[in-house]
């Protein structure tokens, strides 16, 4: 119940397309400013969203975008994860795998970052794969941000941020829950 619900993918000449699930309400960046929110509101619907992000690597999916951009908040309150563009095939137990689908097929391009610095973790930042850990990192720097109104890292480069995450230099919150 907290993952979009995707219907249908296909293909149309050289173009993927995907049908899924309408949600109206807001993004959970968005549900987090609209209005001042109590603690235990804000644990309620990072429980759930990070069920949602459960129930994607207990299906062997790698998110590698988690971000509250990518979490919708729907209208009757029920987080769900979405935008799985950079999701890939978990593959860390390390067998050979030849690309039978778009999820096995690697877009990591040597000497390129993909997906959302400010919520990756500290191999996805370097260029390294990531599994369902990075995931996790991703959804504490969220929950962080969505209890304390700003991210634990700040770094306004990549090196940076890459540097503050290494020194642990969490921030201090500017408001407490």
């Amino acid at each position: 119940p907290n993952v979009v619900n995707v219907f249908e993918v296909g293909t149309v000449d050289t173009w993927t397309y995907v049908v899924m699930e309408y949600v109206r309400g807001a993004t959970l960046r968005e549900w987090n400013t609209t209005a001042r929110r109590r603690w235990q509101d804000v644990v309620a619907i990072m429980l759930d969203t990070g069920a949602g992000l459960a129930a994607a690597h207990a299906a062997g999916l790698v998110h590698r975008d988690f971000k509250p951009d990518n979490v919708l908040v729907s209208s009757d309150g029920r987080p769900r994860v979405s935008d799985f563009g950079l999701a890939r095939v978990d593959n860390t137990a390390g067998e050979p795998m030849s690309p039978s689908t778009p999820l096995d097929t690697p877009i990591t391009v040597e000497g390129t970052v993909l997906g959302t610095p400010a919520y990756m973790p500290p191999e996805q930042l370097a260029g390294e794969p990531v599994d369902a850990r990075g995931d996790q990192f991703a959804f504490a720097v969220v929950a962080w941000e969505s209890l304390y109104g700003r991210r634990p890292f700040d770094g306004a480069t990549l090196e940076a941020l890459q540097l503050a995450i290494g020194d642990r230099a969490i921030k201090r919150p500017d408001r407490t829950p």
